[in-house]
């Protein structure tokens, strides 16, 4: 009987032992810790002898504690593992994972297998492998290993020659992956970014050649360690430098990483808190210090402030101390101030005067950088970039230069641009596009003979130096308003004559110490110092005044006169199509001596457009009486379009384009040249120009604006011309472009009509509560392009109408037949009934 008990202790105790160590019960040298950013796991434990040195309230889980847990931390069930055993299948180095016992759900287990043959991670490990002959041969196998998916907690398979990692996220409490010397070259994102659990990787010592973003830094994965050092990287994405989560260490040491890239340009959120974390970047090929303002998309570099925490070892490099490292020396200096890291004792490897020098105790005024041929730097010129005072310095002097250059530099790190221009036999300034960037611009001892007024406000405050230019005679009134200190001109002679007095008044407002002023040429006076040149030196009569108030009139009128010519030339088209219309004084008036109503153009080869204006706009013309003429439709095959386009244009009362999108970009996709409707345009404006009986319509199909149109005859119509809307008049389009095109040729009216148009008693029209609206456009206007216009005093109602004539198409009304006929045909047009019949006829 006691054995018995002291036999079941035995079994109670080692239950409680392996449920202690599957739910974390025990934490030896340490307590049960949960970080915050993590999934709900109670098996981690926190090394309080590393963590707990102040034997601090451990209840109260600080930052500090928190993150000093991440580097520290350890499961419950450390070193108490069952290893699963590794069975080889083939002499390609392919294996599945076998287990000889009995599943126990109570264990923790880890796949172990060091410095073998394998190629590949084993087939049955989330049954990745795709080799159907498995399923036959080995389906015990890769049924059973299945239970144990959710219970394998490690993977150890350093020192083999696997080339790849394949979908580990079956495995979802894996805790540590070790595949360090191995062949692996390609490290893809959707590998390991479900593993929450994960918290140790080692992929070290593998030819790892490309690295996809956030491959370890997704929001389901919180890896406190990260070892990719050793191997060939060329790039690093900053992705995967940057967590959102703690974590203790990502080591990239001893690559050949280049540059930092943001591939999928990742943004640093000032709302966030990031990491912290150390990040090894030591022994890489970087050479200039990284831009973490631009790969961040910050405003500004205050904003890496949220990266305090972080350390960036970037020791051991080959670190280039010029431009691109002074925007961050004062940040570095700051933190120096209080918080110093040996991390931060990076060396200068070049340029050579800077040489071993530890890169935040050089001075920022020897950060510079120098632009090259290909950066722009004129040819035979010096520029040199330097950030601390925020300045680009070029010195173009003695090089015989007969003109300003084109084009200079642009930085990154500086807006201002000193340029120095002089000793070279430049005799004007260009308006060019640096101006604006100019802080100093020296042409001195130069062949300058004139300074303009523009110029000389476009260079307000810029600091001009012009000593020394012995053809330079006459300067700018707009001087008067510059700062005299930031004007040098020694050694200048100029004419001071009555429309220069104003220098006088200019000395005497505004004084400089040091000042360096030109000298005054005064007539019938001998030469004088610019500051004892007087308005008493000279005979300046009111006769001068006078003259100088003609000039300025003379000027004023120019002025005008060129606004005008200017506004003529601009809007010429417009004018003249106003001007046309001005004389077209019978457009109206009836003409049969023409063959064609109306000529219709727009770009044939869209569908939806063609059909809306054969259904729809010829049909309700035809049907009124309009002789259309299409050109796509009615040139004869076979014949030579454009002839017969010119020679029907001739014999056209009217024409209409139909303006779309389509349109105005059919000859630009015509790989052919001059396009159709480009060239029926211009049939149809010279038959306008030349003959005062003629006239031309836009229908604005697309509702294009005038500002979007090139073609200066087009856009000139849509402001001033005969322009119909498409989509605004309800049911009344084809209405409204009838009073726009005029009578068609055949309209015979009657005496008491005079030149009135045909009438429409629009009341016949059904009501459409869908007005304005395109895609219910064209059923409206089908319902009134079969109506027939017939003048009211032709319609003769003495005789009851025959099937098919024109009253009978008049009121047939959407397809429904009336009884009996309106009372006005019944009344007062029955006279008039025979008329009918005849023109039926």
């Amino acid at each position: 009987m006691k054995a018995l008990l002291y036999l079941t202790w035995i079994w109670v105790q080692t239950q409680l032992l392996c449920f202690s160590l599957a739910t974390g019960a025990q934490c030896p040298n340490g307590i049960q810790w949960q970080p915050d950013n993590m999934p709900k796991r109670d098996d981690l434990c926190c090394n309080t002898w590393k963590c707990n040195k102040e034997n601090q309230d451990l209840t109260v889980k600080s930052e500090e504690f928190n993150n000093c847990c991440t580097c520290y931390s350890f499961t419950s069930w450390e070193d108490g593992e069952v290893n699963l055993g590794i069975e080889y299948i083939s002499v390609s180095g392919k294996s599945l994972v076998i287990d000889e016992n009995k599943f126990d759900e109570n264990s923790m287990y880890m796949i172990e297998h060091q410095y073998g043959e394998m190629t590949e991670i084993p087939s049955n490990f989330c049954d990745w492998d795709p080799d159907s002959r498995l399923q036959g041969i080995f389906s015990a196998y890769i049924l059973k290993i299945q239970y144990y998916w959710l219970r394998i907690v490690k993977l150890d398979l350093r020192g083999n020659k696997i080339r790849q990692i394949v979908d580990l996220n079956c495995i979802r409490h894996l805790d540590s992956i070790d595949l360090s010397y191995n062949r692996i070259s390609k490290l893809t994102n959707s590998s390991i970014n479900q593993l929450s659990f994960l918290r140790k990787i080692d992929l070290s010592h593998n030819e790892i050649q490309t690295m996809e973003p956030y491959f370890l830094s997704q929001s389901t994965q919180s890896i406190f360690f990260a070892d990719i050092s050793n191997n060939q990287l060329p790039v690093l994405d900053v992705s995967n430098m940057i967590s959102l989560v703690p974590f203790c260490s990502i080591d990239y040491t001893s690559n050949v990483i280049e540059h930092l890239v943001n591939e999928l340009d990742f943004t640093l959120d000032p709302e966030k808190h990031y990491g912290p974390g150390f990040v090894h970047l030591n022994e890489n090929a970087i050479q200039q210090f990284p831009d973490f303002a631009d790969l961040l998309n910050l405003e500004s570099l205050q904003q890496l402030g949220q990266l305090i925490s972080f350390g960036f070892d970037l020791r051991e490099i080959d670190l280039v101390c010029d431009c691109n490292f002074e925007p961050f020396l004062d940040l570095t200096i700051a933190i120096k101030k209080t918080l110093w890291r040996d991390y931060m004792n990076i060396t200068c490897k070049s340029p050579e005067n800077l040489k071993g020098k530890t890169a935040i105790d050089v001075h920022a005024s020897l950060l510079n950088c120098t632009f090259k041929r290909e950066d722009n730097c004129p040819r035979n010129c010096k520029c040199v970039d330097q950030p601390y005072t925020n300045t680009v310095y070029i010195d173009c002097s003695d090089l015989a230069l007969r003109e300003m250059p084109e084009n200079l530099p642009n930085s990154t790190f500086s807006a201002y641009i000193h340029l120095n221009l002089s000793n070279n036999y430049i005799t004007e300034l260009k308006d060019t596009n640096y101006l604006h960037k100019l802080t100093v611009l020296d042409l001195s001892a130069n062949h300058l003979k004139d300074f303009s007024n523009g110029m000389a406000n476009k260079l307000e405050n810029v600091t001009i130096i012009i000593s020394d230019n012995p053809y330079l005679l006459k300067i700018p009134q707009q001087f008067q308003h510059r700062n005299i200190c930031r004007t040098e001109m020694e050694n200048v002679y100029i004419n001071c004559g009555c429309e220069m007095v104003w220098i006088e008044e200019w000395l005497k407002a505004k004084s400089c110490v040091g000042e360096k002023l030109f000298n005054c040429h005064v007539p019938k006076h001998v030469q004088v110092f610019a500051r004892d040149f007087s308005a008493d030196l000279l005979d300046c009569g009111p006769n001068v005044f006078f003259f100088h108030m003609i000039l300025t009139f003379i000027a004023v009128i120019i002025g005008v006169l060129s606004l005008a010519a200017a506004l003529v030339y601009k809007f010429w088209y417009e004018i003249y199509i106003l001007w046309k219309r001005l004389k077209q004084k019978n457009i109206d008036k009836h003409h049969p001596e023409f063959n064609y109503d109306v000529a219709i153009t727009f770009n044939e080869e869209d569908d939806q457009l063609r059909k809306w204006v054969m259904n729809v706009l010829v049909s309700g013309l035809a049907k009124i009486g309009y002789k259309v003429f299409l050109p796509f439709r009615d040139v004869p095959f076979g014949n030579e379009r454009d002839g017969e386009i010119i020679k029907t244009f001739c014999e056209t009362r009217a024409f209409l384009l139909i303006l779309s999108e389509s349109y105005l970009h059919e000859s630009e996709d015509n790989d052919a040249g001059r396009s159709w409707t480009e060239n029926e345009w211009k049939y149809a404006w010279h038959q306008f120009k030349s003959d005062h009986r003629k006239n031309i319509v836009l229908l604005n199909y697309d509702y294009i604006s005038s500002l979007d149109v090139s073609h200066r005859q087009i856009a000139a119509f849509l402001r001033v011309g005969c322009v119909v809307q498409f989509g605004n008049h309800g049911n009344n389009l084809i209405s409204e472009v009838i009073s726009k095109i005029g009578p068609h040729c055949g309209y015979l009216p009657a005496k008491s009509l005079g030149n009135k148009k045909p009438v429409l008693d629009r009341a016949m029209l059904p009501p459409d509560p869908r007005k304005n609206q395109r895609n219910h456009l064209s059923s409206s206007i089908g319902s009134f392009s079969s109506l027939k216009l017939v003048p009211i005093e032709n319609v003769d109602s003495k005789k009851e109408p025959k099937n098919g004539n024109h009253l009978d198409l008049l009121f047939n009304v959407q397809g429904q037949e009336r009884n009996e006929k309106p009372k006005f045909v019944r009344e007062c047009c029955k006279h008039k009934l025979q008329q009918v019949n005849n023109l039926d006829k």
